[in-house]
């Protein structure tokens, strides 16, 4: 019983140590593809452009919906309260309950104006489709230097460490001849002072690490938990660059180029569409009611002629009486005569009969209708003026940013060359310095060279480092630079890194 409290109080003891114990963060291991691959996919900005591309596709739909048939019902009900009537008779008029449905149907036959919105709708969405590759270069501009910042700040740290390094290795030299007596304290205090020299640097450094981590993570929409490895190395990608190095200045594919041939072309289906107000439209229509209502029914018996009209001499009249009793018979003459009396004030009325029930019609009309505009003041003519000088303004602005592309490739391309030099010359340095530091270290540790000469060939071999480091960032910065400008889209998983 004893052993087996133990084993349980072992068992809480351990869960309780792990609750304590923090959660490790998370870590990801990032080359330039994969982070390219992250950032195309979940950046924000990228996603409102895709958002943009679908909201141009339902507004084009929508214009087109505007070429189809087009129904429509509608319905009502009233109830007669008090009903019209005549002010001495007092027949009234109407009936007391009232059902009126109907359908209107239009089908556009002819409308260029919905034809001309539809091709400026085609535009539109080249625009947005333009606008989201646009967007997209900037963000691999953006991802691919923030991934070289990241690799040159944590290779420059390497290279303060082993700085620090050396350092420290002199220092212990150093220490060693002190306390033999063949060293003094000046060459002592002189190499500590190297060292504690360099610690500033690499705090400043390791700052810089923490930001442009963060600036990565923010780029790539990664929670700052994420620790983030990076594979590849600036050196690596440099001989990648260099093997698929080729320099145009065919400046065709600049996306904010293609934007502005896409906005002329959307000018100009505006144009289009303005002046389709001009020209007529075509639409044909049919019309369906159903109506119902209450309409008394009234029967006035056996009344004649006479009883119709006993104050007119209607021996003036054989051939209307003939042809009207003829036509109508006995009983068709009693429902008249019922009706005209009860119109007259009463007479005949005495035999006459009344019944409700409802009365339907359903009217159906079918018909084509044209619009033909003929003057609306000058409203159309001068939106018309107004899109033509928006088109010349439009034409003036390509040929300047035309311009002012063409220098900036070439301006890119010098920069390449430029970085290319400096990187080659960097190089040349660095070797020049290791030559030179490990002369000065073997004099030192013989005895025949001093401290400062050892500390002065130390600083120049980090700084050749640092410069070469640089040297190969700048390089890779001016190949993206010059890759967003000519409007080269990254291909993921292409050929540029190398691991």
């Amino acid at each position: 019983m004893k052993r087996a409290f133990m084993t349980l109080f072992a068992v809480l003891a351990v869960l309780q140590l792990a609750a304590e114990e923090p959660a490790p963060s998370a870590r990801l291991t990032l080359t330039l593809d994969r982070a390219l691959e992250i950032a195309l996919n979940d950046n924000p900005m990228i996603r409102v452009a895709d958002l943009e591309i679908q909201r141009q596709d339902y507004v084009r739909k929508e214009t087109v919906g505007n070429l189809l048939p087009s129904l429509s019902a509608s319905g009502s009900y009233s109830y007669a309260a008090i009903k019209q009537t005549m002010s001495r008779s007092g027949l009234t008029f109407g009936a007391d309950n009232t059902v009126s449905l109907g359908a209107d149907l239009s089908v556009p036959l002819f409308v260029p104006a919905v034809y001309a919105s539809i091709k400026m709708n085609r535009t539109q969405m080249e625009e947005a489709i333009e606008s989201a590759r646009a967007s997209r270069l900037s963000l691999v501009n953006e991802v691919r230097k923030a991934f070289y910042n990241l690799l040159l700040l944590r290779e420059s740290l390497d290279v303060l460490h082993e700085s620090e390094s050396l350092s420290q290795k002199t220092v212990d030299d150093t220490q060693g001849k002190f306390e033999a007596e063949l060293a003094s304290e000046y060459d002592l205090l002189t190499a500590q002072v190297q060292l504690s020299s360099l610690q500033p640097t690499i705090i400043q450094t390791e700052g810089a690490i923490e930001v442009a981590d963060l600036y990565l993570h923010m780029l790539l929409s990664l929670p700052m938990d994420v620790a983030l490895e990076l594979e590849g190395s600036l050196d690596g990608f440099a001989d990648a660059a260099e093997a698929n190095a080729y320099y145009s200045t065919d400046i065709s594919n600049n996306s904010d180029l293609r934007s502005l041939d896409i906005q002329a072309r959307l000018l100009e289906n505006q144009l289009k569409v303005v002046n389709a107000q001009r020209m007529p439209t075509i639409a044909a229509f049919g019309q369906f009611s159903l109506y119902g209502n209450d309409m008394p029914e009234i029967n006035f018996g056996d009344a004649g002629w006479g009883s119709m009209f006993p104050d007119v001499d209607l021996a003036k009249y054989p051939d209307l009486v003939a042809g009207v009793t003829n036509a109508l018979g006995p009983a068709g003459m009693a429902d008249l005569a019922g009706l005209m009396g009860d119109l007259l004030g009463g007479m005949g009325s005495s035999s006459a009969t009344t019944s409700h029930s409802f009365w339907w019609q359903h009217p159906l009309t079918f018909g084509v209708s044209i619009s033909i505009p003929i003057f609306s003041g000058t409203r159309v003519n001068q939106q018309a003026r107004q899109t033509r000088i928006a088109i010349e303004q439009l034409q003036l602005q390509r040929e300047y940013q035309e311009e002012s592309l063409g220098m900036q490739v070439r301006s890119s391309i010098s920069n390449l060359m430029t970085a290319r030099s400096k990187m080659a010359a960097s190089e040349t340095s660095v070797a020049q310095a290791q030559k030179a530091y490990d002369i000065t270290d073997a004099r030192y540790g013989g005895g025949m060279g001093t401290i400062l000469e050892l500390n002065s060939a130390q600083l120049q071999l980090t700084q050749a480092r640092l410069n070469y480091t640089q040297a190969v960032y700048d390089y890779l910065a001016a190949q993206a630079d010059y890759e967003q400008i000519v409007g080269m889209d990254y291909e993921v998983a292409g050929t540029e890194q190398n691991q």
